[in-house]
């Protein structure tokens, strides 16, 4: 087993390539196989055995697929482990080296910033799977931010009261690469914001595009803030009224 083992670990990269298609004419279901298959399954995985932090990220997907993307988005495949970059808050991969495509990573150091921030990253890396899939756009000259993210992001924060964003900050307007989290007021992810501890930015507390004026809460309003109550009661030990939140949720 040893000597097996040793021989494996000899060969180079090119020497396992050709195995590739061997491997490939053995598999009879290869020609079946969906690339969200793993986004399917996981999702099944989860929501039998996962945790609610867990489950709760499919819940806020499907939620906000619904309100903002016509349910139109395709299935993802959602994590809490640590994004490739250690400063990130989260990351998106159209398609990854194991061909699973729209992966999303959600740092699991968000979590102590309370449900309305993971909702907004969650939205922010939704953003970004919206322009692989309708635009098959990365624009890997702005890092993933430009100026069509930038759009997808102004076009549903019309919807929410946000101000404008813009690439790169371009034009005076705040930097979409940090949508929406630099367009809502101080405190409005509560005492943990971590912009608090932070110095005040000019494209931060500003009053929102209806001039300040109180502004009926929309459907995605409320089910946003169905998803954070829910999250706060799982958090105190009550799945039971979490679920019932949620499910009123579903039915608005």
């Amino acid at each position: 087993m040893k000597n097996n083992a040793a021989a494996l670990l000899a060969l180079s990269t090119d020497d396992l390539a050709a195995f590739v298609p061997a491997l490939s004419a053995g598999s009879s279901d290869c020609d079946t196989v969906s690339p969200y298959d793993v986004a399917n399954a996981l999702r099944a995985v989860v929501l039998q055995d996962g945790t609610d932090h867990a489950k709760l990220l499919y819940v806020a997907f499907d939620v906000l697929n619904r309100a903002f993307f016509g349910s139109m988005l395709p299935p993802a495949t959602l994590l809490w482990t640590a994004p490739g970059s250690p400063r990130a808050y989260a990351d998106h991969i159209p398609a990854d080296e194991h061909g699973i495509r729209f992966r999303i990573r959600m740092s699991p150091s968000i979590k102590k910033y309370g449900a309305k921030f993971v909702l907004d990253v969650v939205l922010h890396e939704m953003v970004h799977a919206a322009c692989a899939h309708f635009e098959n756009a990365s624009e890997p000259g702005y890092k993933g931010h430009g100026p069509k993210f930038a759009a997808r992001c102004n076009a549903i924060g019309a919807r929410l009261g946000l101000g404008e964003v813009s690439a790169k900050g371009r034009g005076g307007k705040p930097d979409c690469a940090q949508w929406p989290l630099n367009v809502r007021p101080l405190g409005y992810y509560g005492e943990n914001d971590p912009r608090t501890v932070k110095t005040k930015g000019p494209d931060q507390g500003e009053p929102s595009s209806d001039g300040g004026k109180e502004r009926k809460p929309s459907r995605a309003d409320r089910l946003e803030a169905a998803i954070g109550e829910a999250i706060q009661l799982l958090d105190s030990g009550d799945s039971a009224a979490a679920r019932a939140v949620l499910d009123a949720a579903r039915k608005q």
